[in-house]
């Protein structure tokens, strides 16, 4: 992929919004920190092609997005396996429980899918602002295919 770059050199991480109700990923990269970059992917098929693309951070997957034979936990699966980049599930039943399920399936986190209120907005900021510290820390490999798994 591209040459490395050192912090100073990065002007901002990337997030890959996964969601195929395009009204609400482009809701959520509106209210998220302005600093840093979203791209909306609303073509469940095209999530892992835009993920290793760019110089991806995370991944922030809808749970209700229609993937083919499984859906979200399929394409989570697929996603931590061939990306491996850090995936943020937003899910839009959220309960402890479903978090805990999607945590056990790999997820870093998983949150209520945030265009629902300010407060799940803020939740999400606070993961976001956690990734971009452990991406950006000393000896990080910054490249396209050492942004943090």
């Amino acid at each position: 992929m591209g040459p490395s770059l050192a912090p100073d050199e990065r002007k901002a991480p990337i997030f890959i919004v996964a969601d195929d109700d395009r009204e609400a990923g482009m809701e959520l990269a509106c209210n998220l920190p302005p600093d840093w970059f979203y791209v909306p992917v609303d073509i469940p098929n095209q999530v892992e092609r835009y993920s290793q693309f760019f110089a991806t951070a995370a991944i922030l997957l809808a749970d209700e997005i229609r993937y083919p034979e499984g859906g979200a936990a399929r394409l989570l699966q697929e996603l931590l396996d061939r990306v491996q980049k850090p995936v943020i599930v937003l899910a839009a039943d959220w309960t402890p429980e479903v978090a805990a399920k999607w945590r056990k399936m790999g997820a870093l986190e998983c949150v209520p899918h945030p265009t629902r209120s300010n407060r799940r907005i803020e939740r999400l900021r606070e993961l976001i602002l956690k990734v971009v510290l452990d991406w950006s820390a000393p000896g990080a490999d910054l490249s396209a295919e050492g942004a943090p798994a």
